[in-house]
């Protein structure tokens, strides 16, 4: 077969057909319904024959109440946790520490300060819906596993309803510049190389199973296509995205890498961890004497994990050093960060080296690297639209996560951080910062008319010197299919598409947030002092009339701390979406100077309000 435009030349090798994936045996792990009433949606029981099992629910959002304190006990005395066996201990005496509230998880470290023999434990209480992409009952079986008879990863003491108790480790989590030191490197290969010696027919129980690249792409998709499927779902984005076209790409690149494959080298099948970015690797802070420095590395979160082609999970790992979670633009990755020639030598000499490979040449670390390079390029295409769409495929599942998995503070909009996933932003703007240095003049401002039909934002600013203060109104003009905005300065712009469609998402995101029940839906940053600006938002409705939001006090950057006045309905700080909107609105404020307003086109503006 010939090779795609996405992959490389290569010499043909033939892949042995694929097996069939099957479930794992119902002998080992088991599966129920819960109804408990400590939560309104609990995902099924999870449970593993070997593993003590409480049938207590936690509801996460509740973590600081007492009453969550004393389920926590309740399941720690039933599951028998060590050296919490002490009868002094009382719910009051345990501190509950709220580590993340992750897409499929709410994590806490559990702790009794009082008793210091008591360890510190980890408690993973699992997204409501987060089974809809993750195998629990798997990945419950497959940490019990590694655990117990490998020593890899994190011991688990038991289970509960809606989660499990964990290993603590003091340590501390990797950075993106952590994984560019080289012996830190190294010590990632050889641990990488310690997970791929795992008997895969242990851990998979004997069951037939096919390689999860593959296996999770044909799962992911149907999840994919719920998501654009939503109304909220730009038509555009659709098009950009194009599933059915990614369904085609994916199939022809596999038949293609299935003709290069070379799974006696360095594609032989393992089981891989297949998500070893920075922030599921800890270092530990201390090391016990006589135990190899590598082993301060531990891998953590093993939802991914299964069988793949060992140099699967190293391309994937060197595709994570191009990545920067605590960025400002978190989802966008940088291909100039991939690591070098050496760095990845580095690495493969540290993995052969503790793979058991005696003598190891620079032709088979020659053949690791190419067989790693051809799984990276399947993300790296010099083909920007196939690339794009692989990218926002992947996308769509992580936005699937955001509606369906979150275990803590589940928002009642989805985050304009994940804006860039439902629209053309992808492919000309990362966020929609600083779309104001992006306009340009329209061509005929004289003769461009405001119109109902076509508002799709407007902010008006409320403060002492300027009590009906105009900022901002952006339309959709189908007729002239163009996207326009009025400033603060009452100039009729252009706004790309790109920027146009992300504050549009910003303003819809901000209108599925619970109403305050103050005076125009008015959000109130507490502030030492009384008078200060008020930023209306008006978004049209269907059929009719306006969704508005004011928020009072806003001032600084979206990336400051705002508390609320008084809490909205668990919201303690103003939501990150309205932080975010009412700072790119007032972008449109940067060259305001009252005496140069066009009164007259702001008056047309605010008519159709």
């Amino acid at each position: 077969m010939a090779a795609p435009v996405v992959g490389p030349d290569a010499s043909a090798v033939p892949l042995p057909p694929v097996r069939p994936v099957r479930p794992l045996h119902q002998s080992s792990l088991s599966t129920t319904s819960s109804s408990s009433t400590g939560s309104s949606i609990l995902p099924e029981v999870v449970k593993e024959e070997e593993l003590a099992h409480s049938s207590v629910a936690l509801k996460a959002k509740h973590y600081k109440h007492a009453s969550f304190a004393a389920n926590v006990l309740d399941i720690i005395h039933t599951i028998n946790v060590p050296t919490w066996d002490h009868a002094s201990i009382a719910p009051e005496d345990i501190k509950v520490f709220k580590v993340s509230g992750s897409m499929t998880n709410a994590v806490f470290f559990i702790s009794c300060p009082s008793i210091p023999s008591a360890h510190t434990l980890l408690l993973r209480v699992y997204g409501p819906s987060s089974g809809e992409l993750i195998s629990r009952p798997r990945e419950l079986h497959t940490l019990h596993i590694l655990s117990s008879r490998y020593h890899i990863g994190p011991r688990v003491y038991g289970t509960f309803a809606n989660g499990r108790v964990e290993e603590y480790f003091e340590s501390t989590t990797l950075s993106a510049e952590d994984l560019r030191n080289p012996e830190i490197s190294r010590w990632i290969g050889a641990r990488m190389a310690e997970l791929h010696s795992v008997d895969i027919d242990i851990v998979e129980d004997g069951a037939e199973w096919e390689i999860a690249a593959t296996a999770n792409v044909k799962s992911w998709l149907g999840h994919a296509r719920d998501v654009l499927s939503l109304p909220a779902i730009l038509e555009a984005a659709r098009r950009e995205i194009d599933i059915d076209a990614f369904e085609v790409e994916f199939r022809k690149y596999t038949e293609w890498l299935a003709t290069v494959d070379d799974e006696q080298a360095g594609n032989r099948r393992v089981f891989a961890h297949n998500d070893t970015q920075y922030g599921n690797l800890l270092r530990l802070k201390a090391l016990s004497p006589g135990v190899p420095k590598h082993r301060q590395i531990i891998v953590v979160d093993f939802e991914y994990a299964a069988p793949n082609p060992a140099a699967f999970d190293i391309a994937n790992h060197f595709h994570e050093w191009t990545a920067n979670y605590h960025s400002d633009t978190p989802h966008l990755l940088d291909p100039t960060r991939y690591p070098t020639a050496d760095e990845r030598r580095n690495m493969y000499k540290a993995y052969a080296d503790h793979s058991g490979i005696v003598g190891v040449s620079d032709h088979w670390l020659g053949v690791l690297e190419d067989q790693s390079r051809l799984a990276y390029n399947a993300f790296s295409s010099s083909d920007d639209s196939r690339r794009m769409r692989i990218s926002l495929f992947f996308g769509a599942v992580a936005f699937y996560y955001l509606l369906t998995s979150s275990a803590i503070d589940i928002p009642a909009y989805i985050p304009s951080s994940l804006s860039w996933y439902t629209g053309a932003t992808m492919s000309t703007v990362a966020t929609p910062k600083g779309w104001y240095k992006r306009i340009a003049p329209h061509p005929a401002p004289e003769h461009w008319t405001p119109r109902r039909e076509a508002l799709a934002l407007a902010v008006l600013r409320s403060t002492k010197v300027e009590p009906e203060g105009f900022t901002l109104a952006l339309f959709s003009d189908k007729v002239e299919d163009k996207h326009v905005a009025v400033d603060s300065l009452g100039r009729v712009v252009l706004v790309p598409k790109g920027d146009h469609d992300a504050l549009v998402a910003h303003a819809t995101d901000a209108t599925a947030l619970p109403e305050t029940g103050m005076f125009r839906n008015l959000w109130q940053v507490a502030r030492p002092t009384t008078g200060q600006p008020i930023d209306r938002i008006i978004v049209p409705k269907e059929g009719g009339g306006n969704a508005e939001i004011s928020v009072s006090g806003w001032a600084g950057s979206a990336e400051e701390a705002m508390p609320l006045k008084r809490p909205v309905e668990g919201h303690e700080e103003l939501p990150v979406v309205l932080k975010e909107l009412v700072g790119l609105a007032l972008e449109a404020r940067e060259e305001f100077d009252s005496g140069k307003v066009d009164q007259a086109m702001v008056s047309r503006v605010k008519n159709i309000l």
